[in-house]
């Protein structure tokens, strides 16, 4: 049997799943996710079990697979005159200034959090 490593997607929807502060829907579709991306890498239930029962030498039951580095500059603006352009293809003035529309109003920023991440991840925005 080979070596089960988890994805950086899949750790993230077992944290999802088992975040006591999840709504009821996030959770269902974080099992759903997790399982049908550990099916479509042909993950038996088996192989599951024996990562889950393992112990590592960092006293952990998985060994995560390095995450991937993200380019934020491919982020595509999701609304406006620039809709569907990447980050990197946008001033960086109009991108700051679509940052602080969205953060000055609670419902916008909520609606928007994603975003809101990722201008700030691609801008380098420290704090706000």
């Amino acid at each position: 049997m080979t070596k089960v490593e988890l994805t950086e997607k899949e750790l993230k929807l077992i944290r999802l799943a088992l975040n006591s502060a999840a709504q009821p829907g996030e959770t269902k579709n974080a099992g759903a996710a997790l399982a049908a991306s550990l099916r479509a890498r042909g993950i038996s239930a088996q192989e599951l079990e024996s990562l889950v029962s393992r112990k590592g030498n960092n006293g952990g039951w998985f060994t995560p697979q390095k995450p991937t580095t993200v380019n934020w500059g491919n982020c595509k603006m999701p609304f406006g005159k620039h809709k569907e352009e990447r980050f990197k293809e946008i001033d960086p003035s109009y991108l700051d200034w679509v940052h602080d529309w969205l953060v000055e109003d609670d419902e916008r920023a909520s609606r928007f959090s994603r975003l809101i991440e990722q201008l700030e991840k691609f801008l380098e925005i420290e704090e706000y």
